[in-house]
């Protein structure tokens, strides 16, 4: 079905394309490149091309900034209160690295800035589909009969942005774009894009659209970079991981050492376990950390209850030997008026 939107759709904006310009070169200014600033990634700018800013503008994306990441968590977590809209941002950073450092490591693979460029949108539309309260809203809609999976809205949304945003073209002139600037992609997509992207969201999409992924075998390691089936490290969590750390007051793995360290091997996205290993122990360090400072907190809570205690048993003690001697003193008395 949404095959056919696509085709429709590419149909339309073609003929548009054509009367506005004829040339996609005349078009390429309705998007300048930006930066944002981003306190979970060392402050550092994250830099977004003129296609990526065109679906940050829709208000399909926009609606993310009134979601939270977490949900409901920030009522244990005051700090926790980021949104769907700066992990997206952040995800689309993890994946334009991660495809940049491949392309950069193994030229043989052949990687272009288009094929990095079709990861890194997929990195920023793969949470468009979150409902309010984000996973919790999964839930209640299961509760009620109802089998929601945002992955797939998620995927059905970067169609109709694509169609309403007009972002769809040819690709005889997306072709025609690759061959003058071959150091930038095209600021638009075709339809093979959108299903790639849309294959590389939901794995459902996948499964039934997988005769229209034509990948060259040692490409299909991209699709796992946004959502990975085989072994789920991929580059959303690289970025919620550290993102809800960061907000939560918590420690994450070492992400941008797995992104450097990470090679494909046999078309296979593989990282390198000692780091895996690492980001293990710094979590059960943090954890134990934790917990020892809980426990230092109870103990010093314990020993302010003794003192408490030992200081109520010295006020009853004083008052009984208080008591004691004035016994003494009286018995001391009617011995001498005996005696007398």
């Amino acid at each position: 079905m949404f095959r056919n939107d696509l085709i429709s759709s590419q149909t339309q904006t073609n003929g548009d394309s054509q009367q506005a310009s004829g040339s996609l070169s005349t078009l390429a200014g309705r998007g300048k490149p930006k930066a944002f600033q981003d306190s979970c990634h060392n402050n550092q700018s994250l830099y977004f091309s003129p296609l990526a800013v065109s679906i940050i503008d829709t208000p399909e994306f926009q609606r993310l900034r009134r979601l939270q990441q977490l949900g409901t968590a920030s009522s244990v977590f005051p700090g926790a209160v980021h949104t769907r809209f700066q992990h997206s941002l952040g995800t689309y950073h993890f994946a334009k690295l991660l495809m940049r450092t491949i392309r950069e490591k193994q030229p043989e693979l052949e990687l272009t800035s288009r094929d990095v460029e079709v990861v890194s949108i997929a990195g920023l539309c793969h949470d468009l589909g979150h409902g309010p309260f984000s996973h919790a809203f999964e839930s209640f809609i299961d509760s009620a009969g109802v089998h929601f999976e945002h992955e797939d809205m998620s995927a059905k949304l970067v169609g109709r942005i694509a169609k309403h945003a007009n972002l769809v073209r040819d690709e005889s002139e997306l072709e025609t774009w690759n061959d003058v600037h071959t150091l930038e992609a095209p600021p638009y997509l075709s339809a093979r894009d959108i299903v790639l992207i849309r294959c590389m969201i939901s794995c459902s999409e996948r499964a039934k659209h997988h005769e229209l992924i034509k990948l060259p075998p040692h490409k299909l390691f991209m699709m796992d970079i946004v959502c990975n089936s085989r072994n789920s490290i991929d580059v959303d969590k690289f970025d919620y991981l550290i993102r809800d750390a960061f907000y939560c007051g918590l420690s994450a793995a070492p992400m941008y050492r797995l992104i450097e360290n990470c090679r494909v091997i046999d078309g296979v996205l593989c990282y390198q376990k000692k780091v895996l290993k690492l980001g293990s122990r710094l979590r059960k360090r943090s954890n134990a950390s934790s917990s020892s400072r809980n426990n230092d907190n109870e103990n010093e809570n314990e020993n302010e209850n003794d003192d408490v205690h030992n200081n109520n048993n010295n006020n009853n003690d004083d008052d009984d030997d208080d008591k004691t001697a004035a016994v003494d003193k009286r018995a001391r008395n009617d011995s001498t008026d005996d005696d007398e």
